[in-house]
C-alpha cells in the first residue's frame, strides 16, 4: 500500500500546490498547511502537563499474560 501511495506522491503534491490559489479561502488555506507541514514538520503545540500536585504523574502499569494480575 505504502509504494502505491509513493508513486503518487508527486501528483498529490502537485495538485496541493495548485490549490493554493484557489478562490475558496478554506481550500487554499488547507493546501498551504499540508503543504507547509510536509516541507517543515508541523507546528508543535504547547500543552499543560500540570496536575493537582503541581507535577507531571505517570502511572505505569504492566499487565501479566492470561489471567495473571496487574503489577
Amino acid at each position: 500500500m505504502r509504494e502505491i501511495a509513493q508513486q503518487h506522491a508527486v501528483h498529490a503534491l502537485r495538485k496541493l500546490v495548485t490549490l493554493i490559489d484557489s478562490k475558496n479561502e478554506r481550500v487554499a488555506l488547507s493546501a498551504a498547511q499540508t503543504v507547509l507541514d510536509r516541507a517543515h514538520g508541523k507546528v508543535a503545540q504547547a500543552m499543560n502537563l500540570k496536575g493537582p500536585e503541581g507535577g507531571l504523574t505517570v502511572k505505569i502499569v504492566r499487565f501479566r499474560e492470561e489471567g495473571g494480575h496487574a503489577e
